[in-house]
């Protein structure tokens, strides 16, 4: 038997699965129920990313404003730094529990010795919890993107499904936009009209499709920003000084190249 010849025709069966795959993970979408925890997980973004936010500036702007009037502001400023590190592991857990992706803790908090002054110069250096800080200060505009996402695809896709129905409302106002009267008649006009349902249908089953996209891309982000990518808890390097805080800060950003980063790429 003589092997086929190649071309279109004869592909490889794995190249069609992997081109299909998609296909068939969006027509399971609406029967998944880690779907709708994606959902969930996605329109929680905006009020824990705000909780977060509001948490972190009141009592950063508290610890910095005593600081400057008396010393207790340190101890409230080193504080800050367990609260950051409970609100990260509130995160590492919702994680794990409505995307189910792995989440590895952290170490805990190594605050070294001494007076509250030298701990909170101590715990300043260590690059994990500024990590924790970008993270969840980042986690306010993006629970607004992600919220606005979660509500407004299903939301249009119910419109879309509802609009015949609407229509044929004695009681209906549609408006006086420009294209009011067009869609009006096109939504009151038989049997056309009733193409919105399934056009509102294939809408909603390509909304739960991007729904779980993002919230993949999310889990994954949260993974690489506040969790342990050796999988094991351990502690993370600390600085020797606060000069190099922005360094991290600026490692932790995709595209940013700092000046070590090129010294290390001539060096190799």
């Amino acid at each position: 038997m003589t092997s086929p010849p190649p071309g279109p025709l004869f592909l490889d069966r794995r190249v069609a699965t992997d081109e299909f795959g998609g296909l068939r993970q969006a027509l399971r979408s609406p029967a998944d129920p880690q779907t709708y925890r994606n959902l969930l997980y996605l329109v929680l973004g905006l009020p824990l990313g705000t909780i977060w936010f509001t948490l972190i500036v009141t009592v950063a702007a508290v610890g910095f404003g005593l600081m400057a009037a008396a010393l207790i502001g340190i101890p409230v400023l080193l504080g800050s730094w367990y609260l950051i590190h409970a609100l990260a592991a509130i995160e590492r857990s919702t994680t794990k529990v409505l995307l189910g992706h792995p989440m590895p803790s952290l170490a805990p908090i190594d605050h070294g010795d001494g007076n509250p002054w030298d701990r909170l110069r101590h715990v300043s250096t260590d690059a994990a919890r500024w990590r924790e800080l970008r993270y969840l200060l980042l986690r306010f505009p993006v629970g607004i993107a992600t919220f606005a996402i979660a509500v407004s695809l299903p939301t249009i896709a119910g419109s879309i499904v509802w609009t015949p129905f609407y229509l044929r409302r004695d009681d209906h106002d549609w408006g006086t936009w420009p294209l009011s009267t067009t869609l009006e008649n096109l939504g009151t006009s038989d049997p056309w009209s009733w193409l919105f349902v399934p056009a509102g249908l294939l809408f909603a089953l390509v909304s739960l499709h991007v729904i779980n996209r993002i919230a993949g891309i999310c889990g994954r982000w949260t993974a690489r920003a506040i969790g342990d990518p050796s999988g094991t808890p351990a502690s993370t390097p600390h600085l020797t000084n606060f000069d190099g805080v922005e360094e991290i800060w600026r490692r932790g950003v995709p595209g940013v190249v700092t000046e070590a980063d090129e010294i290390d790429a001539d060096n190799g």
